[in-house]
């Protein structure tokens, strides 16, 4: 009892130092009992408390931090206007429920978080809709400090209970604690990878193709297209296995930049195998030289969009 009654005064503390001011919800509609911030939402309850509230984030979307690494990597995919709250990662992990709110009916509540044998959940009262609310989404984020003991070791966890936004991808995604490796579903948490490609001018084009098991996806840097400068030329999600670069002639023209067929090389393929560990940022720099000979090096904590020179942006 000691314990919750020391983290109820710890989320007081945070909460009174906000002082956005946002309408709340008739005191009539709340149930009484435990402490609420200035907004309505209550602060702690079994094994969690809200460390923040904040109009910023994602909307219609959940995630899950189970170490600073995590929060540095979900805070740099998501445009939150609040610092990375202090968590103990060694008991604890760091819960976001990012709902949406009408701009008409900005009134939101969180009225608690449900842990049970497998489903995670948010519960959330809104203003009522007396003369109808505008159909915009506006970001109201809740973000949580969950005891490790409190949730079972693997879980689905949603947003509600029941599904509120039909075709949101993150608003639903599996957690298995017992895991270093992120599930597919955790999009903001998987390692991303970026291709800088520079070096001498090719004399028709230089190639590198990257390799997931027995599929190989091409890409031809034609001379015509060529940047002195290196380049942030591609990048995504789903690391290969081997990356391999070599000059070629273009046999086929344009058509083939990712035609491996079309491909002729001209100097000797270089090449490495690529090994990440989970939520592994990975850059592969391709160099080529004056004589058509290439080296790759692998700078891991980057994805190298800070290679990119001005007209080259990254997509995602």
């Amino acid at each position: 009892m000691a314990r919750w009654l020391s983290v109820v005064a710890f989320v007081l503390v945070l909460v009174a130092c906000d002082n956005g001011g946002q309408a709340t919800l008739p005191d009539s509609s709340r149930p009484a009992g435990p402490a609420r911030d200035i907004h309505g939402n209550l602060v702690a309850g079994d094994g969690w408390a809200l460390l923040a509230f904040t109009r910023s984030g994602l909307t219609y979307g959940v995630a899950v931090a189970e170490s600073e690494a995590d929060a540095v990597r979900m805070w740099a995919a998501m445009p939150f206007d609040v610092a990375v709250p202090a968590v103990d990662y060694s008991t604890h992990v760091l819960l976001v429920l990012g709902h949406a709110v009408s701009g008409s009916c900005p009134d939101i509540e969180f009225r608690g978080l449900e842990i049970g044998a497998d489903h995670v959940y948010g519960k959330f009262a809104f203003e009522p809709a007396a003369g109808g609310c505008t159909s915009d989404a506006n970001p109201a984020a809740f973000l949580l400090a969950v005891e490790r003991a409190a949730l079972p070791d693997r879980f689905l966890l949603t947003l509600e209970e029941e599904d509120v936004c039909a075709g949101c991808r993150e608003d639903t995604i599996t957690v298995d604690l017992t895991s270093d490796v992120p599930d597919d579903s955790q999009w903001w948490a998987q390692g991303r990878f970026g291709v800088v490609i520079g070096g001498a001018a090719p004399a028709d084009s230089h190639v590198f193709v990257l390799r997931y098991g027995g599929v190989a996806e091409p890409l031809a840097i034609l001379a015509a297209d060529w940047q002195e400068a290196p380049r942030w030329v591609t990048g995504g999600e789903r690391f290969p296995d081997r990356v391999e670069a070599f000059s070629a002639n273009c046999v086929g023209g344009e058509e083939c930049i990712e035609n491996l067929e079309a491909l002729e090389a001209t100097g000797p393929v270089c090449g490495t195998n690529v090994d990440v560990g989970a939520r592994q940022d990975l850059a592969i720099l391709i160099t080529f030289a004056a004589d058509a000979s290439c080296t790759i090096e692998l700078v891991p904590g980057t994805d190298g969009t800070e290679f990119m020179v001005t007209g080259d942006e990254p997509s995602r």
